[in-house]
């Protein structure tokens, strides 16, 4: 909100779906290049298994686009040190 109350202030928000059938090909090539090179996202948000977000993690740290809320058992996303991303 800026100081008047108002909720219309910077960058409109758009929300885009891709659906992987939690395939690690599928989830690289459409977060890869779809979502982040040509749609240019902000985070990636809610991805679904440890194969996929496993597939794209080190390409989109080194992008700078995080990998929000994942669904996955694996302990090893807790590495912020060598993945700030």
């Amino acid at each position: 909100m800026d100081t008047a109350g108002s909720r219309n202030v910077g960058q409109p928000l758009s929300v885009r779906s891709r659906e992987d059938d939690v395939d690690a090909f599928i989830h690289v090539h459409d977060a890869g290049h779809k979502l982040v090179e040509q749609d240019e996202v902000l985070a990636i948000f809610s991805p679904l298994g440890t194969v996929a977000n496993t597939a794209i993690h080190k390409y989109l740290n080194a992008k700078k686009v995080p990998q929000l809320f994942l669904h996955s058992n694996a302990s090893k996303w807790q590495d912020p040190k060598n993945y700030p991303w």
